[in-house]
C-alpha cells in the first residue's frame, strides 16, 4: 500500500468547485477520472477542503492512498499531468506516511484575495478590480481589515449550518500591494463555508462607507441571535495559496 501527499494547482472558473458533485465539472472529478486509468484496481482520495465554484487554488493538497506503486513519484506526477487537462496541474507529488490524510493531517490554510488597483485586465483571471468595485482608498481597505482579525465568533459571516459546535476561530489578514495588485492574506487553523468571501465583502463594504463600524463590531462581537452577512465577494478574486501541515 502507498500512501502519496499530491500538491494541485488550479483554475477555478472552469470547475463547480473541488468536490465532486451529482452534476458539472469537478476538480475530485477531473482528478478521478486521471487517476482511474493510472489505477485500475482502486484508490482513495482525500482533499485537504472545499473551494467554492470559480475559486482558484495554488497549493491544493490532496492525500491519494493506492495497491499500485510506481518507479517513483516523479514517474507518477508525470503521468498524471499527461492525463490532466491544462487548467489543473500537480506542481509536487510525493510519499507519505500512511497515517497522511490531506484533511485530517492538516494544521490551517492561507487563502489570498486579489484586487487590480487599475481598470481590469482580462490576462488576470485571479483578481477583480478596485475599479469595478469603486474603492480607491487603500488606507480605508487596511483600517478596514484590521476590525475582522483577531479571535471571534464568526457566524454571521459563513453560511455554515448551526450543526457547527464551534464557530470561533482566529484569523490574520496581511495586506500587500505590488504591480498594481493589493493582496488580502488571510491565516486560521480553519475556514468555514464561504468565511473568507463573506469576509472581503464586509471589509470592501467598510471601506466604502456602504456599512458602519458598529454594525461589523455587532455581528461579531454579538453573533447571537444569527445575522448572517448579506452580501459574497466574487469568488474568480479568491484563490486557496497554502495548506498548512507541522
Amino acid at each position: 500500500m502507498k500512501n502519496y501527499k499530491v500538491v494541485v494547482s488550479y483554475r477555478g472558473d472552469s470547475f463547480r468547485g473541488f468536490e465532486r458533485q451529482g452534476e458539472g465539472r469537478t476538480v475530485q472529478g477531473v482528478l478521478e477520472e486521471a487517476l482511474c486509468t493510472l489505477f485500475p484496481e482502486g484508490f482513495l482520495l482525500h482533499g485537504a477542503g472545499r473551494t467554492d465554484a470559480g475559486v482558484h487554488a495554488r497549493s491544493q493538497v490532496v492525500s491519494i492512498r493506492a495497491e499500485r506503486s510506481f518507479d517513483s513519484p516523479e514517474r507518477l506526477m508525470k503521468c498524471l499531468n499527461h492525463l490532466l487537462p491544462s487548467d489543473i496541474a500537480v506542481i509536487s507529488l510525493s510519499e507519505a506516511p500512511l497515517s497522511f490524510d490531506a484533511r485530517k493531517s492538516s494544521k490551517g490554510k492561507r487563502y489570498c484575495y486579489r484586487l487590480l488597483t487599475g481598470t481590469r485586465n482580462p490576462l488576470v483571471v485571479n483578481a477583480v478590480s478596485l475599479d469595478d468595485i469603486g474603492i480607491h482608498d487603500l488606507s480605508s481597505l487596511k483600517s478596514s481589515c484590521a476590525l475582522f482579525e483577531g479571535s471571534h465568533d464568526y457566524r454571521n459571516f459563513t453560511s455554515k449550518k448551526e450543526d457547527l459546535l464551534d464557530f470561533r476561530r482566529v484569523v490574520t489578514i496581511d495586506v500587500t500591494e505590488r504591480e498594481g495588485i493589493v493582496s488580502l492574506l488571510f491565516t486560521s487553523s480553519g475556514f468555514m463555508t464561504y468565511m473568507v468571501r463573506f469576509l472581503v465583502q464586509g471589509i470592501l463594504d467598510l471601506s466604502q462607507g456602504k456599512v458602519d463600524r458598529a454594525t461589523i463590531e455587532d455581528l461579531l462581537e454579538h453573533p447571537l441571535p444569527r445575522r448572517i452577512y448579506p452580501r459574497l465577494a466574487p469568488a474568480g478574486g479568491l484563490t486557496l495559496e497554502e495548506v498548512l501541515y507541522e
